[in-house]
């Protein structure tokens, strides 16, 4: 994930090993997983892989929401939270 397509860099997704520390699967420890906060039940989450049609998860109550993503470099993803109660619809300033 980067904060846009000018920037170089990119946070890669792994299970550890080799050095590395986990982040963001289903295998890391609460503090090495990614999350994603949700203040209502009208709130969706995208997540855009770069090329790939959204994937778009619904939550019925407010919360912190871990994704478990597989062992991948993010390169030009993003998973931006959308307030459907607002119009035009755009992404919650402050979170993923």
């Amino acid at each position: 994930m980067r904060p846009d397509s000018t920037t170089l860099g990119s946070l890669r997704v792994q299970s550890g090993g080799g050095g590395y520390s986990c982040f963001a699967t289903s295998f890391c420890t609460p503090d090495e997983k990614m999350y994603v906060r949700i203040a209502h039940p009208e709130e969706k989450i995208y997540l855009n892989p770069g090329g790939y049609p959204a994937l778009t998860f619904v939550p019925l109550v407010a919360g912190d929401y871990d994704i478990g993503l597989t062992s991948s470099t993010l390169d030009l993803s993003d998973a931006p939270v959308i307030d459907t109660t607002l119009l035009p619809l755009a992404p919650v300033e402050g979170r993923l």
